[in-house]
């Protein structure tokens, strides 16, 4: 059995990266994520909620689904930089295949 495990050093934690992607990537808005992409040579993730989420249960389960995704199916996309995704408030009562197939619609328009 082949364990398909997230690389750790395919994240981003520290906030000041963020703030750098946020600043200078480009922006792409799908139903129930955003993504920013700043093309640089190598990939790096970072996974957040949106803002106004006061609950960190809910905050951390988008992320957490996110996270999920983002393992399933980043082998599947051709994409270098580094890249932010922001779950949406609106993917909180929202079944996962339909964050799925809006998922890969929002990273088909990354690679393009």
């Amino acid at each position: 059995m082949t364990k398909f495990s997230l690389p750790k050093y395919l994240i981003i934690k520290k906030s000041d990266e963020f703030n750098e992607i946020f600043t200078h990537g480009e922006m792409v808005r799908s139903k129930y994520f955003t993504a920013f992409l700043q093309k640089d040579s190598n990939l790096k993730v970072g996974f957040t909620a949106q803002k106004g989420l006061k609950n960190k249960v809910i905050r951390n389960k988008l992320k957490r689904r996110t996270r999920e995704l983002w393992r399933l199916h980043f082998r599947d996309f051709c994409i270098s930089g580094r890249i932010v995704l922001i779950a949406k408030k609106n993917a909180e009562h929202v079944r996962f295949g339909f964050l799925e197939e809006d998922f890969i619609k929002l990273m088909k328009r990354l690679t393009n």
